[in-house]
């Protein structure tokens, strides 16, 4: 079951958000990739669909928008 979750972390150079101490991997879609491959060390707030797995956190980016510090 994925649930809606609004998150606000920096997007580290493993193509990862990083929020409260936490790790969540970006799944593959076009919005998610432009955040990834475009955003690394900046401040973002994402909107999406979460999936937990025993080993991670997986986001699905519906949007995000960069936010200041």
């Amino acid at each position: 079951m994925a649930e809606k979750v609004t998150l606000v972390g920096e997007v580290n150079d493993n193509q990862q958000i990083v929020a409260d101490n936490e790790i969540y991997d970006v799944d593959d879609n076009a919005v998610g990739d432009d955040l990834v491959l475009n955003y690394i060390a900046q401040k973002v707030k994402v909107v999406g669909q979460l999936r937990k797995s025993e080993e991670s956190k997986i986001i699905t980016v519906e949007s995000f928008e960069v936010v200041g510090e």
